[in-house]
């Protein structure tokens, strides 16, 4: 779980700039809304690729993709003595600022309070860019990887960041061996009869890596 002590070095550390304005994205300015499918272009000073403060999101729409998502969700439970806010705010900044957010309160199989916080996106271009929001680097790592183990049968592609990593601004992949908090991301593939979602996706990162 995560501990009281850890807001006072995320919030120093790792200030999450949300703004309600439409045009601007993680507190930096983007284009107009566009009706094109959207990626960030890098900025190639900042070789940072896993920051959520990094180049990958200062940019603007510069492309049309051809394959995309339907949409997209951030997960992550806490304990009654969880900082909620800071948990709220981390996955909602995944997720985008038109999110929708909602928390459940419920009780853990030992009897002890627990909740449940979950970010939703709904269309196509927020998807993309919360996907877009991991880095580079972190896309590069779901690429190099066996990206078939993250897909299910329903066609979502599943990814696990390390809790206590991202509240300081960094998107790190949970390994297999680490027992820690975890934020869980699912994203729903747009894929048809006779299309391979681990392509689809594939072409997708690809083209927010390169952007």
């Amino acid at each position: 779980h995560l501990s009281f002590c850890l807001r006072a070095a995320a919030l120093a550390d790792a200030p999450f700039a949300i703004s309600n304005d439409s045009v601007s994205f993680g507190g930096y300015p983007v284009c107009e809304p566009s009706e094109l499918h959207s990626v960030y272009e890098r900025d190639d000073d900042n070789e940072d690729g896993n920051s959520l403060d990094s180049g990958a999101f200062k940019g603007r729409v510069c492309s049309r993709l051809t394959m995309s998502l339907h949409n997209a969700s951030w997960r992550v439970n806490a304990s009654a003595i969880d900082d909620l806010e800071l948990l709220e705010t981390t996955i909602v900044w995944l997720a985008g600022n038109n999110s929708k957010f909602s928390i459940k309160k419920d009780k853990s199989w030992h009897g002890s309070p627990h909740h449940t916080l979950v970010a939703t996106v709904d269309k196509r271009r927020p998807s993309i860019e919360s996907l877009a929001r991991l880095g580079n680097n972190t896309l590069q790592e779901i690429l190099d990887g066996d990206i078939s183990q993250r897909i299910d049968e329903e066609k979502i592609l599943h990814i696990r960041l390390r809790l206590d990593k991202l509240v300081n601004s960094e998107a790190v992949l949970v390994e297999n061996k680490f027992k820690g908090a975890s934020v869980k991301g699912k994203f729903k593939i747009e894929s048809y009869p006779g299309d391979n979602p681990e392509i689809i996706v594939t072409e997708l990162i690809n083209k927010i890596v390169n952007s």
